[in-house]
């Protein structure tokens, strides 16, 4: 139940960020490795929930766990952020400081609460099933992209 509150919540967040795709200005290296992880997790997104219902299968118990799971990837990604600020105060006062920080936050916030926050919720369903989630051509798409810088790579 802890693999599969975790794995919904990783699904959510990567369709999420499919979503975002060319709206965020990033590094391309951390854009590659970015959407590269967001298809990953799609292309695993049945495997902890399969197992699940193979082994206990039980929906409140499947949420109550999944929420704890959730909830502390959520503390952990918290933390982590903070140490990367830490770790560069000179980007922080590139992006103005405290002050900048804390707006960027407000926004980010509003953008997940409308476009992140639904998709974690519908896990929370009793009838949720990331079987229902459709790998889009368009995903298959970038999993290849990936798939041939990996191969070129070698």
């Amino acid at each position: 139940a802890y693999a599969e509150g975790f794995e919904a919540m990783t699904t959510a967040t990567a369709l999420y960020l499919l979503e975002l795709r060319g709206e965020r200005e990033l590094p391309q290296a951390i854009s590659d490795l970015m959407y590269w992880h967001a298809i990953e997790e799609l292309e695993h997104r049945t495997v902890a929930f399969d197992v699940y219902e193979a082994v206990c299968g039980g929906y409140l118990y499947r949420l109550a766990v999944g929420v704890f799971a959730q909830l502390h990837l959520l503390r952990f990604a918290v933390r982590v952020a903070r140490l990367m600020l830490r770790a560069d105060p000179e980007r922080v006062a590139r992006y103005g400081g405290a002050k900048g920080r804390r707006r960027r936050i407000r926004r980010q916030l509003a953008r997940v609460a409308r476009r992140l926050a639904p998709r974690v919720l519908r896990t929370y369903m009793p009838w949720y099933s990331p079987r229902r989630i459709a790998f889009t051509e368009e995903m298959a798409a970038v999993a290849e992209h990936y798939t041939a810088m990996a191969a070129s790579a070698r």
